[in-house]
């Protein structure tokens, strides 16, 4: 089954995720710089993934392990990329031990450190706050 939910509340995203099987991000937008909180979320919730080949997205998952890649933004494509996901029971259970992982790398305070490690690496390692 397949549910568009429109715009869901903050305090019930968690909720919606619980229930979901496959988590889909159909992006068309060819933007380098995309913060994809939504794609977060779904990691941490080790929700499989189907996502459109935007760089933004490509940059951060890994077809086969953390995501499958539709072949283009069209809706065909993406529609058979998650026919393929669902059809495969073992990918998605692989997927999800994979996200749980991957999701610990993208938690705020990881993504801080990483942060402070390459400013410190560019403008010295005592600076900001070492």
């Amino acid at each position: 089954m397949i549910r568009f939910t429109g715009l869901v509340e903050q305090s019930q995203v968690g909720k919606q995720l619980e229930d979901c099987d496959i988590f889909v991000i159909p992006l068309s937008t060819e933007e380098d710089f995309f913060a994809p909180l939504k794609m977060y979320e779904a990691l941490g919730f080790a929700l499989p993934i189907v996502a459109t080949p935007v760089p933004s997205l490509r940059c951060t998952l890994f077809e086969g392990e953390t995501a499958l890649f539709a072949a283009g933004t069209d809706p065909h494509s993406l529609a058979a990329t998650i026919c393929r996901l669902g059809d495969d029971p073992a990918l998605r259970q692989a997927m999800r031990r994979n996200n749980l992982n991957a999701a610990q790398a993208f938690r705020g305070e990881a993504r801080a450190e990483k942060l402070l490690g390459i400013f410190r690496e560019t403008f010295g390692r005592h600076a900001f706050g070492a």
